[in-house]
This record gives structure tokens, sequence and C-alpha cells, in this order.
């Protein structure tokens, strides 16, 4: 199993004004607040079942540890997500899990 942690200090985070029911794109968000926008290096928190394509990099902060965020190629199946799946699937992240 592959998992690598990563400092939360490591990136940015914005609060997205209208929640999880905000209709902007991350590029266009970001570049509202006077920030390049970098494709791929964009993320956000699923707050509803997301699509999830197969190529995305996913980033996971355990609510036990919340100052490092973990990435790799275990992530997604340590959540459910079938990573051999020939097409994107919505998910629902369970917050057990990130405990």
């Amino acid at each position: 199993m592959s998992l690598q942690q990563i400092p939360l200090s490591a990136f940015k985070s914005i609060k997205v004004p209208g929640g999880p029911n905000a209709k902007q794109s991350i590029k266009s968000f970001v570049e509202s607040k006077k920030l390049v926008f970098e494709k791929g290096a964009g993320f956000y928190e699923l707050s509803k079942p997301e699509t999830i394509q197969l190529n995305k990099r996913l980033l996971v902060q355990r609510i036990s540890d919340p100052s490092n965020l973990i990435t790799g190629t275990s992530v997604k199946s340590v959540l459910g997500i079938d990573a051999k799946a020939s097409k994107a699937g919505k998910y629902m992240v369970d917050d057990e899990i990130l405990k």
C-alpha cells in the first residue's frame, strides 16, 4: 500500500463563499483571488456524492491528524473507490474512514 503524508502547510486553504452549493469552477475562483491557477493543483472537500475521474489525485485529511494530508496510489482503495474501474463513478466518502 503506497500512502504519502504531506504537511497541510504545503497548501493554501481558501473558504469558498456559498459552501458546497457554490457554482463556480476552481479555476475562476482561484483567479478571482488573484492567484495563479495550475491545472491539477486545485482540491476541494467532498461534501456530497461526486464524480471522480480516474486520473484525479486525491488528498485525504484525517480527523485525528488534521495537520497532515495523505495521498498516494492506495488512497482510492482505502476510501472504497475502485481504482481499477474503467470509467469515473460517483462516490461519497464515509466520515468514519477518515478517523
